[in-house]
């Protein structure tokens, strides 16, 4: 059977390291079968001679969430060779989000990514609510392959409005997180990135301190003064060479809270994952992908759905019924 396209004589870089190689590809129903010496008929030939034929570039950290909208082939990115980018890095995304919350959004990321605030508020109009919605719009015209990973920023914010920025999430709150999670992995999402989760960690980079009668650790951004004078600065287009005092950070130094062994954070965040796969009846993430169907609830069956008219004698940790 003849292939459906071969490119031959061209210089063959495979991307597992070993050195370039004289060769061909061979492609049958839109997968390579066949790397190197290719025979046999082919309905297409193209003659890479002078050329190097090679796998498209997976570029694993990109901020595109948004420009994804208004340029679907994410120039200039497809004129390098990335055929494949992951999108939602940092734990910055644009979904789930509700109307009112689109301008935080907007500027946060403008703030942080440095994104053009004034491009978003002039681009496609942001008309997704959840990150299912998101995917959906964004497949519409996309150009090349996205991963897409659901922030827990987004998440946070979703839930919490302005009191994101100021408290710890209650048991409640917690909850709808981790809700909008399974929702948002249901519908296609890659992974969930989560920030700074894990910044107070014992793995973390930093030291341990003791101030005002609490345990801390150390942080330092990647942008921190601190670090732009110890070798990031070229990562921001600085002068490493050039005194503290003419950089411009873009990033803080400070303390979090002492939290402990990161391997004591994970169970917690599989738990809640786990236990909405509990309700759907799956065994893992690709079942969850493959097999859940969406159906809206009113606040009243939310409510049914918890422990109710019992009292609580011994709640746990962090699962509080409001009596």
């Amino acid at each position: 059977m003849a292939y459906d396209l071969v490119i031959e004589n061209g210089r063959i870089v495979d991307g597992t390291g070993r050195a370039e190689f004289p060769g061909g590809v061979a492609v049958s129903d839109g997968k390579i079968v066949e790397v190197g010496d290719v025979s046999g008929a082919a309905k297409r030939r193209i003659d890479a001679k002078g050329l190097v034929i090679a796998p498209g570039i997976v570029d694993i950290h990109t901020h595109y969430d948004a420009q994804v909208l208004w340029d679907p082939l994410l120039t200039s990115s497809v004129w390098h060779g990335v055929t494949t980018v992951v999108m939602g890095n940092c734990g910055f995304t644009i979904a789930p989000c509700k109307p009112d919350d689109q301008d935080y959004i907007m500027r946060m990321l403008a703030r942080v990514e440095g994104m053009s605030l004034g491009a978003m508020q002039q681009g496609p109009e942001w008309d997704w609510r959840t990150f299912g919605e998101y995917m959906e719009r964004v497949g519409q015209s996309l150009g090349l392959n996205a991963a897409c990973q659901v922030g827990h920023s987004a998440l946070r914010y979703t839930v919490m409005g302005s009191d994101a920025l100021e408290r710890e999430a209650t048991p409640d709150e917690v909850e709808a997180m981790c809700g909008l999670l399974r929702e948002a992995l249901a519908a296609g999402a890659d992974a969930v990135m989560i920030g700074n989760l894990f910044a107070g960690t014992d793995e973390s980079p930093g030291e341990l301190v003791f101030y005002q009668n609490r345990s801390y650790k150390t942080y330092r951004g990647m942008g921190s003064l601190g670090a732009l004078t110890e070798g990031t600065s070229d990562r921001y287009g600085q002068d490493p060479s050039s005194p503290g005092q003419k950089v411009v950070p873009e990033g803080i130094e400070g303390r979090v809270p002492y939290k402990g062994r990161a391997e004591d954070l994970i169970p917690v965040l599989l738990g809640g994952l786990q236990s909405g796969m509990g309700y759907c009846g799956v065994r893992n993430v690709r079942e969850l992908q493959t097999r859940t169907r969406f159906f809206r609830v009113t606040h009243l069956g939310l409510r049914e759905s918890h422990a109710h008219d019992v009292v609580v004698t011994k709640e746990a940790p962090n699962y509080r019924v409001e009596i």
